[in-house]
């Protein structure tokens, strides 16, 4: 079990670091000029939303290992699970939402 917990935190990380990349590559294509829509300019709106998706999905990393490691009770833990999993996925759901009107 402790093998399957550390192996999911790793996971995490792992995760946690390509969107972190991710999006840092993105604002930097964004200030450079780089991107197709210079025009227009960068869809600020949609880098909100990502940041929201993003740090929804950090936090909820954050709470599994905080109750993995048994510093939030399961009652907590379900409120909090419940909180940033509706957090994350609203904001997928409005980039989701943007991306079939472009």
């Amino acid at each position: 079990m402790k093998g399957f917990v550390a192996a999911l935190a790793i996971g995490g990380v792992a995760v946690f670091v390509v969107l972190a990349l991710r999006h840092a590559l993105r604002a930097a294509w964004v200030l450079t000029g780089r991107n197709e829509t210079r025009e227009e300019g960068p869809d600020l709106e949609l880098l909100r939303l990502e940041d929201a998706r993003d740090a929804a999905l950090r936090n909820l990393r954050e709470v599994h290992f905080d109750h993995e490691t048994g510093k939030i009770d399961d009652h907590d833990f379900a409120e909090l699970r419940v909180r940033y999993e509706g957090r994350a996925a609203e904001a997928m759901r409005a980039i989701d939402a943007r991306g079939e009107g472009a």
